[in-house]
């Protein structure tokens, strides 16, 4: 989440960006010499400290930018040296040997709206309904728009049929 402003705190009460990890395999990953990155020209640009993801299980990183290395706030999730844009970029998870194991791009990001793969195929990404920190990821939505929608009439009770037209600002 690129844009995270209520939906999750990390264990110092801020609300940071996070990336969320799942491994989707039988045996525990041990993350010890992974990297993520932001950056395609610095592949090791942050390392994982020491640390394993159970079979099933997801693992979330705060995106603080945070300058201490290997940084783990006091609720046990780590902190990486470096920032989402919410303006879209590309994050890499990258093996020991400094190849890509996964890349995500993603676009413009709007505020407490996550942005992932559906599950449980893992293979389409996309915008989601409501942020499922720690869970499988809902259905996907359709579109996501950051203006306000107004409608065509006010809220309230009718007895007959009508048009109703919604529009946004874009």
């Amino acid at each position: 989440m690129a844009s995270n402003q209520h939906a999750l705190e990390d264990g110092n009460g801020r609300s940071s960006d996070w990336i969320e990890i799942y491994n989707s395999g039988d045996d525990a990953a041990d993350m010890t010499g992974w990297f993520l990155t932001d950056d395609s020209a610095d592949l090791d640009q942050w390392r994982f400290p020491s640390i394993q993801i159970d079979p099933g299980a997801f693992l979330i990183v705060f995106a603080s930018g945070t300058d201490i290395y290997q940084y783990i706030d006091q609720s046990g999730s780590p902190h990486t040296s470096f920032k989402l844009s919410a303006g879209g970029e590309s994050i890499a998870l990258v093996r020991p040997d400094l190849t890509v194991a996964q890349q995500v791009d993603f676009s413009q990001q709007y505020p407490d709206i996550s942005f992932g793969f559906a599950f449980p195929e893992l293979t389409e990404q996309g915008y989601f309904s409501q942020a499922t920190p720690g869970s499988p990821n809902g259905p996907l939505r359709n579109s996501v728009t950051r203006d306000a929608v107004s409608a065509s009439h006010e809220s309230g009770a009718f007895t007959q049929p009508f048009a109703l037209e919604l529009t946004t600002a874009a």
